[in-house]
């Protein structure tokens, strides 16, 4: 994530401002986590070594990929080494995923599509890019929306600041 927010002190010119950055890093991950954590309840696959039932999806893999492809999209029309050098960590991160024996080839494989692939569809979107501030009645109004996950319940939470 350091790596999508430091481009533009070396030098490079990101797609984005600092604060859509940010939205699309959160909520990019936000979903990511919450896809995985609904696959490996799911699927409850075994893992390598045996020692728990949530193999599949890979969330390190997931995540690893869904914030290099978020730098890769921001910085690709700047440099283009600078913005594939995430991949570099994420592959390294999947590779020592199934090396460890803690996943399975398709595991990393499937976390590395969800990560990619979640990620071009925020970065796409642009979440909050036309809806964080208003100015309603002379108001200043801000509005941020997450999500709620627990072990036994799911929901969404809203925090809205008039000024």
């Amino acid at each position: 994530m350091v790596a999508i927010f430091s481009g533009d002190l070396l030098g490079f010119k990101a797609r984005h401002n600092y604060k859509q950055r940010a939205f699309n890093s959160i909520i990019s991950s936000l979903i990511t986590g919450s896809v995985i954590y609904v696959g490996k309840s799911g699927f409850k696959s075994l893992r390598p070594d045996h020692s728990t039932s949530n193999s599949f999806p890979s969330g390190h893999s997931a995540l690893a990929f869904n914030l290099a492809t978020l730098q890769f999209l921001e910085y690709k029309d700047s440099n283009i080494w600078y913005a594939s050098s995430g991949y570099i960590f994420a592959a390294a991160t999947a590779c020592l995923r199934v090396t460890n024996n803690r996943h399975w080839v398709g595991d990393v494989l499937t976390g590395a599509g969800l990560g990619i692939g979640i990620a071009v569809v925020v970065n796409h979107w642009g979440p909050l890019s036309k809806f964080t501030h208003g100015d309603i009645f002379n108001k200043r109004i801000s509005l941020i929306g997450y999500p709620v996950i627990d072990k036994n319940a799911y929901g969404a939470g809203v925090v809205i600041s008039i000024k």
